[in-house]
């Protein structure tokens, strides 16, 4: 084999690696933000959400990787928009109160759309106008509250999907401390070894060192699986099959509209600003990370096209990812490559993965949103 094409086989070989790890790192973070959302009375609605979101994954991944300046970024639904989310629709559940769980996952699923698609229409129209730099004129304390915001949001979200299923529904009651402390015990490890040490697999590893760890207690306590869903441990059950669910999306059609324009205009339109500073940061962060110009203008439209196309899918809004980038590059995917190995993934979880996700441990898909609250915080 000529040196050519053992060259062309390595990359290959290491895209695909790549693009495997990143993306299933990117379907755990995915679940576990959307059970931020999808909890309390709309809990039975987490298949759909699932759905939503992995479909979303791949729409804006694919026209990142078609559209972006960086070779090798990676968009994805992220935690910001989504703990605004998160919020609002226990907002719609207060207000829905003694309406069916059909119409209230109906409305929030409209919530996404409209928060989706507005934030798609401000990236393409900053893009197009060329104000990428506008980002430079944000007072750092501006971004630094919002960001602060939405750690606290995540924070508290990341508890209250763990303690879901807690018997007494109270935090701090001695029975509930169990399905919530081992979580927020595993963000504060998370957090504290990530600003200790700074190699690209030690993610990867913590994750995959939770899920061992709950696996092996369990067991020691002779808890069989089955026996963990049961008692609300679990993500699952979700229904048997695949996770894609294209009548997820019709239920739109039974969307009070008037609780969603009436009660959270100002949610609806603070998610596309913080979203467009979000990009621009990213993007930035990315020039650096990766040591290229980013074409921010270009990043803008290209962000806003992909969540035009995300919002026909139900999926909440998204833009660049600085860490899943990074990984992806330090793991020798440095082409567009990357996106089309991870949102190939994605597809195969959607069609495939409702078995693997169900089981889950909520806590530890906890303790990940508290490392993700608690990093905006600290």
């Amino acid at each position: 084999m000529s040196d050519v094409a053992t060259s062309r086989v390595r990359q290959l070989a290491a895209v695909l690696a790549a693009g495997l790890v990143v993306g299933a790192i990117l379907t755990f973070f995915n679940v576990s933000l959307m059970a931020l959302i999808f909890k309390g009375e709309l809990r039975p609605y987490l298949a759909h959400g699932i759905s939503l979101v992995l479909s979303g994954t791949v729409v804006l991944v694919l026209a990142t990787s078609l559209l972006s300046s960086l070779s090798s970024a990676i968009s994805v639904p992220q935690e910001i928009p989504i703990g605004i989310l998160a919020v609002l629709a226990a907002d719609i559940t207060t207000h829905l109160a003694g309406a069916p769980t059909d119409d209230m996952y109906a409305t929030v699923l409209g919530a996404i759309l409209v928060s989706t698609f507005l934030t798609g229409v401000l990236f393409w129209l900053l893009g197009r106008f060329q104000l990428g730099a506008l980002v430079r004129f944000i007072p750092f304390p501006v971004i630094g509250g919002f960001l602060a915001g939405t750690g606290w949001l995540l924070l508290q979200g990341a508890l209250r999907v763990m303690a879901d299923s807690a018997p007494r529904g109270e935090l701090f009651h001695a029975d509930d401390l169990v399905y919530w402390l081992p979580g927020l015990i595993m963000g504060i490890v998370i957090l504290w070894t990530l600003r200790r040490r700074s190699h690209f697999l030690l993610m990867p590893a913590l994750i995959l060192g939770s899920l061992g760890l709950f696996y092996l207690v369990i067991t020691l306590l002779g808890i069989t699986p089955a026996t963990a869903m049961a008692n609300g441990w679990l993500l699952g059950p979700l229904p048997s099959g695949q996770l894609w669910e294209p009548a997820a999306l019709l239920a739109v059609r039974e969307t009070h509209w008037s609780i969603v324009f009436q009660h959270h205009t100002l949610s609806l339109a603070a998610i596309p600003l913080i979203s467009a500073v979000a990009l621009l940061l990213n993007a930035t962060a990315l020039e650096l990370a990766l040591g290229r110009d980013a074409d921010l203008n270009q990043e803008l439209r290209a962000g806003g096209i992909s969540n035009l196309l995300a919002a026909l899918v139900g999926s909440p809004s998204g833009f660049l990812a600085v860490a899943e980038t990074t990984l992806g590059q330090r793991l020798g995917a440095d082409s567009r490559m990357l996106g089309y190995v991870v949102a190939a993934l994605t597809i195969l979880t959607l069609f495939f993965g409702a078995s693997i996700v169900a089981f889950i441990p909520r806590m530890v898909a906890g303790g990940v949103l508290c490392f993700m609250g608690l990093a905006f915080l600290v």
